[in-house]
């Protein structure tokens, strides 16, 4: 079946590139490095030398932490037991359910990281479709073409993103959830209810993220320039091949829960050292090729259904080697002359040539 094949294609895609890998892992890190700093100033400001500081470097002191919290501001704010292991994933998971706004602070970071996540992934989707090492410098140079098209992208999305979650999950968790549970007294019926209301909010979601999806992938291979002519273009391709597409999904959610399944039985605790600190990056490093392994399997169904393996509407750039650079400099002016009959002087000089 065809959207076999793109899974485990984008899978073998993965395995050939893992270096991809290392460059979202590196590009999360450089993003959380600098606001882990100013956390880590935050907290040894607080600590000092105190008898708590000593207890709080081999495990958790809750005394010390709603301490913190309760005068901590900016990221201090996000320092919280929600972030230790699984937590911190199925917080992301209740915010997004909730619609809840991170703080301004770490709002800032999150933006910062799509931003540069968005300008390094047409140098991935690139680096997929043609099944070729590009090299750093034809990487880099993928990245900054498709840079400004897949940031409109962005834009165009975070607008649909606007409306889903300020305009319509308002109204169905609110009007339509509080009147499907205005009389009901058992809290096990209450939350069957908010279970199928978040699964039918998650279906224009997905729908979105689907069609986004597809336009990334039609806008760097196909080389467009209008995202909204790829937004078009990613639900058409969406809506002819949608048994195939939805089934890429199922499987990637399967995947991204099965690893996530596998992390909550090793997640660290608060005091788990440097095996913790392994573990929870190991998790990240994984839910990139994760990631990467979805965006492959997309381009691998979308070059079997319209193109051939390794299609991508332009040549890469040939930078030519040093032999070809010297043929293409210049030529000295004597050098296109032949010597006259008779000449014995054939070097070149800086005035007219010699007879």
């Amino acid at each position: 079946m065809i959207w076999r094949e793109a899974y485990l294609n984008g899978w073998q895609r993965v395995r050939q590139a893992p270096a991809l890998v290392l460059v979202l892992w590196a590009s999360t890190l450089a993003v959380a490095l600098p606001a882990a700093w100013l956390l880590r100033g935050a907290l040894a400001t607080h600590l000092g030398d105190s008898l708590m500081a000593e207890t709080a470097a081999v495990g958790v002191n809750l005394d010390w932490w709603n301490e913190f919290l309760a005068q901590a501001s900016g990221l201090g704010a996000t320092f919280s037991p929600r972030i230790i292991g699984v937590a911190a994933v199925l917080d992301n998971l209740s915010r997004m359910t909730d619609a809840r706004a991170l703080p301004p602070a770490l709002g800032v970071v999150v933006v910062v990281w799509l931003l540069l996540q968005v300008c390094v992934m047409g140098g991935v989707i690139e680096r997929v479709a043609r099944q070729q090492p590009m090299g750093r410098v034809r990487f880099l140079w993928a990245c900054a073409r498709h840079a400004g098209r897949l940031v409109r992208l962005a834009l165009i999305t975070g607008a649909g993103y606007w409306v889903l979650f300020t305009q319509l999950h308002p109204w169905w968790f609110g009007d339509v959830y509080q009147a499907a549970v205005h009389d009901v007294t058992s809290e096990r019926v209450a939350f069957a209810w908010w279970l199928g209301a978040a699964v039918v909010f998650a279906v224009p979601v997905l729908l979105l993220n689907v069609v986004v999806d597809y336009a990334r992938v039609r806008a760097v291979v196909e080389d467009r320039r209008s995202m909204i002519g790829a937004m078009v273009a990613g639900a058409r391709f969406a809506a002819q091949a949608r048994g195939a597409v939805m089934t890429l999904v199922l499987l990637q959610l399967l995947t991204l829960a099965a690893w996530l399944g596998l992390y909550a039985l090793m997640a660290p605790g608060a005091s788990a050292g440097l095996w913790g600190l392994v573990v929870s990056q190991a998790y990240i490093a994984g839910r990139l090729a994760i990631r990467i392994s979805g965006v492959a399997a997309q381009v691998s169904l979308f070059q079997a259904r319209l193109a051939h393996a390794g299609y991508v509407a332009y040549p890469l750039p040939q930078w030519p080697d040093s032999a070809a650079a010297d043929a293409i400099l210049p030529t000295p002016a004597c050098a296109t002359h032949q010597a006259l009959p008779g000449s014995r002087r054939h070097h070149c000089s800086s005035g007219p040539i010699s007879r």
